[in-house]
């Protein structure tokens, strides 16, 4: 039976707890329960044709045959992947941030070393080298949560407003802020008061930090989901997910291609607006019956190909297809 390596080698010290065998170490395991096993499916399915998936946590990589990296490793000072280098194993490359945020996914020298790339940038994926895949993998539930419109409180954010201001996270401080000093009842967010997310002081509907995310959404109308970076086309991450499979309108400020992969009708482009008076105004505006049509698109988009692919399932194919079904050959 031969080993595939899945390795983690630019967060490991983030997380508190080892990874459960079947998280295989995904970078976003820690988050909650919806990121966590996302191997399962794909360690009963490698078992059947001869393969064992493993993560560094319980396999060191002399003993694997096949190394696969979550994110492109950052040099030489990396064991796994110089180990790769010395070794000739085949390596596999899970690149699933924008170059914003790690520079060495897109190198073309770094990916010499990669069998195969899977990637969610439309302008590199060639099917051959570059496979196509998305950022995030998680848990989609059978239906979403239909909480009753009157149920529901009015908006929440749920996301880190860093210092500096980079990338979109300006929007989501200018939005928290506009919200304090307009409507503070109307908008709880949810954030960790740490050094990285930045003082939350000025934001009077600060609620602290949340627990799992799609349960707090489901008591929700509205969400506002807004992507670490809207520049980046193909870059739909967990945050639309979560708010849509909670049942709970999104409103999202995505890549620029963001219908090409969720329908118009699933959420409020916040692109539309000049600004927050105009987007409150309309998020007002929408009653129970308007809600409930946003809920039917919600509904219809879970069951679609697209979240599908999304799931551990999804992953499970997109790795037998690729890699497994390739070496056997």
């Amino acid at each position: 039976m031969k080993t595939m390596l899945f390795c983690n080698t630019w967060e490991p010290g983030r997380h508190k707890e080892p990874p459960a065998p079947a998280d295989i170490d995904y970078p976003h395991y820690w988050i909650d329960e919806n990121y966590c096993g996302l191997g399962a499916p794909l360690i009963e399915m490698a078992a059947s044709l001869g393969y064992r998936i493993e993560s560094l946590t319980y396999c060191e990589p002399e003993n694997a045959d096949i190394l696969c990296f979550w994110e492109c490793p950052r040099g030489l000072c990396d064991s796994a992947f110089e180990h790769g280098l010395r070794s000739g194993k085949e390596m596999y490359l899970f690149a699933t941030e924008h170059d914003g945020i790690v520079k060495e996914n897109i190198d073309p020298i770094n990916a010499l070393f990669f069998k195969k790339i899977f990637t969610y940038y439309p302008r590199l994926i060639d099917g051959v080298k570059y496979i196509g895949a998305f950022p995030m993998f998680f848990q989609v539930p059978e239906a979403i949560d239909r909480t009753p419109f009157e149920e529901r409180k009015f908006s929440a954010m749920i996301g880190h407003i860093p210092h500096g201001g980079a990338l979109n996270y300006h929007e989501r401080a200018s939005t928290a802020l506009w919200f304090s000093a307009n409507h503070p009842d109307q908008l709880d967010m949810y954030a960790k008061q740490t050094g990285y997310s930045g003082s939350m002081n000025e934001i009077k509907c600060y609620r602290g930090p949340c627990g799992n995310k799609r349960k707090t959404l489901a008591g929700y109308k509205f969400c506002f989901c807004y992507e670490n970076s809207a520049d980046y086309p193909g870059y739909v991450t967990e945050k639309i997910f979560d708010s849509i499979f909670a049942g709970c309108i999104p409103v999202y400020l995505g890549p620029p291609d963001r219908s090409a992969y969720i329908p118009d009708d699933c959420y409020i482009d916040r692109a539309r607006f000049k600004d927050n008076q105009e987007l409150y105004d309309y998020m007002v505006s929408i009653d129970g019956d308007a809600f409930n049509k946003y809920q039917d698109a919600l509904s219809e988009f879970v069951n679609s190909d697209f979240c599908r692919r999304h799931s551990p399932l999804g992953f499970a194919e997109l790795v037998i297809k690729n890699i497994i079904t390739r070496e056997r050959l």
